[in-house]
């Protein structure tokens, strides 16, 4: 005879790290040099938001936490 024990359980998502979340920043028309510290850590523009999209580490990096909206 065989025993067979199963355990079951809820497998839980990995939670995403804070630091890798997704964020959208808001910046003015006339902030070209913030925008292009934005676009060389890898953000991209958001025409449909009219807002930049970048890791919420990389907007840490830069100081810019203050112009975080929103998580994406």
């Amino acid at each position: 005879t065989v025993e067979l024990l199963v355990d079951v359980r809820a497998i839980k998502k990995p939670v995403q790290a804070e630091s890798d979340r997704m964020v959208f920043l808001k910046t003015e028309i006339k902030e070209r040099n913030i925008q292009k510290q934005i676009k060389d850590a890898g953000g991209k523009w958001n025409p449909q938001e009219y807002l930049w999209m970048l890791p919420y580490s990389k907007a840490k990096a830069l100081n810019l936490q203050n112009r975080v909206v929103r998580n994406v």
